[in-house]
């Protein structure tokens, strides 16, 4: 068989896509196509800015293996395979994995290989809100929620404070991604249960910071041991428990 068809981007966000399941190696694949840039764009991790050019997405082994349902070892090997096969070409930064597919532009030309200057040009001067300027959900992959940016956020901190962003946006607070980034090196420099103390108390008192003295330290914080299988909602749950009965709420 011979032409071709276009998977517009939206596709991440059906249902059909976003079925539970281990990723095949071609399901990974175009996952990869949908994700990279199709205009260049810069993009802060952890406090470092990195520029993410057309045909290029910057994803760690981490974050690709929770995409896929893979472990990071497999991730590794794909990548490899796919570099063989001059598909693709990596560059690791020191905060993710810089993925270039290697003749982007065949992917996105008609089929006869005419697509016009002026499209072209439209598409380069496109500009979106997303980290990989790509036109996914507010969900996808956790690095953009209603316009924020929080891939400097660790990945266990992140429903905190997607649920502090709620409160900042519902109250018609005043909150930038600058502010954001202020507060995430305390987010960050915090344990799970230190935050979730400080932004529930902030968002019941009604407050528009975070305030970081007199915390709770914490001691009999919950930890899940080697090969537990306990999410951090289970892990809170239990910490809401102890703070209850130490008397902390």
């Amino acid at each position: 068989m011979e032409g071709w068809i276009s998977i517009h981007r939206k596709m991440q966000e059906h249902w059909l896509w976003n079925e539970d399941r281990v990723f095949s190696k071609a399901e990974a694949w175009i996952d990869l196509l949908l994700s990279v840039n199709h205009s260049d764009n810069k993009i802060v991790i952890k406090n470092k800015v990195i520029t993410v050019k057309r045909g290029q997405t910057a994803m760690s082994l981490v974050t690709l293996a929770k995409r896929w349902k893979w472990d990071k070892s497999k991730v590794r090997r794909f990548l490899e395979v796919l570099k063989t096969d001059t598909m693709i070409d990596t560059h690791n930064e020191t905060v993710t994995t810089l993925i270039t597919i290697c003749k982007y532009d065949s992917y996105q030309l008609n089929g006869n290989g005419s697509e016009t200057q002026k499209k072209r040009k439209r598409n380069v001067s496109e500009t979106h809100s997303t980290p990989n300027n790509n036109d996914n959900n507010d969900n996808n992959d956790n690095n953009n929620y209603k316009g924020f940016c929080l891939s400097s956020v660790d990945d266990e901190k992140i429903e905190l404070v997607k649920m502090f962003i709620d409160y900042r946006k519902e109250g018609r607070k005043k909150f930038s991604q600058r502010a954001l980034d202020l507060i995430t090196e305390d987010i960050n420099n915090h344990s799970v249960a230190q935050c979730d103390y400080v932004i529930k108390k902030s968002i019941k008192s009604g407050w528009t910071g975070l305030f970081w003295d007199n915390i709770p330290t914490f001691e009999t914080e919950i930890k899940p041991k080697k090969g537990d299988t306990m999410n951090i909602w289970d892990i809170m749950r239990k910490q809401a428990e102890e703070e209850k009965r130490q008397g902390l709420c």
